[in-house]
């Protein structure tokens, strides 16, 4: 009897969530909410600020803006929630949704032409660095150095001198299960939680 109730409930409950669409209304504003979680983290400002000792300058990106926004637009693309159907399981109803969100090794993004910055040497990986690399050297023997002076620089304003090598700061230094994306999301989780038990409440009442 009790099996037969739940069956019911399952069925008017998948009922309401497919007919009002919640799995795309949710992909949207998730989507929504992790681009401004990722805009909000030091490295993203970082990025885009020019001057002495900012990503934008140790890591020589031009056009850090428009590189950012394509980069920030991909990676929403990888952000889906997917309604798993109730159904009732002994004397239980199991269901709810699936987000996934980003690819674990970044590789979609670490594809594309703005995660490289084209100097005189070749394409240099510079998201690959900053998300993945962690304190490794960049270039052994050289150190990164603020110059003014524009003409003597491939990035425009950053030297690479002799010392003991070039690294990613360590207050932004990232690896594959801790960087700056997966802070975003990690940073969030009760929020995501909240947002998705939001529409189930008010959807289902």
């Amino acid at each position: 009897m009790q099996h037969d109730v739940n069956v019911e409930i399952a069925r008017l409950m998948n009922a309401a969530i497919l007919k009002r669409n919640i799995g795309a209304v949710l992909t949207t504003e998730l989507r929504l909410m992790l681009g401004d979680a990722i805009r909000q983290q030091p490295e993203y400002t970082s990025l885009l600020q020019g001057g002495e000792d900012t990503l934008k300058e140790l890591l020589g990106v031009r056009d850090s803006a428009s590189k950012m926004n394509a980069l920030l637009d991909a990676w929403m693309t990888e952000v889906d929630v997917i309604f798993v159907q109730f159904r009732a399981t002994g004397s239980r109803i199991r269901g709810g949704f699936l987000i996934t969100a980003f690819e674990a090794d970044f590789s979609g993004v670490l594809a594309m032409e703005e995660a490289t910055q084209r100097t005189k040497r070749g394409d240099f990986p510079w998201l690959d660095w900053l998300l993945l690399k962690g304190d490794q050297i960049i270039v052994a023997g050289y150190d990164a150095m603020f110059d003014t002076d524009f003409s003597k620089s491939r990035t425009g304003s950053t030297l690479m001198i002799k010392g003991e090598g070039f690294r990613v700061p360590s207050e932004f230094s990232g690896i594959a299960s801790h960087n700056f994306i997966t802070r975003a999301v990690n940073d969030n989780v009760d929020e995501i939680g909240s947002l998705i038990y939001r529409h189930i409440e008010l959807y289902l009442k």
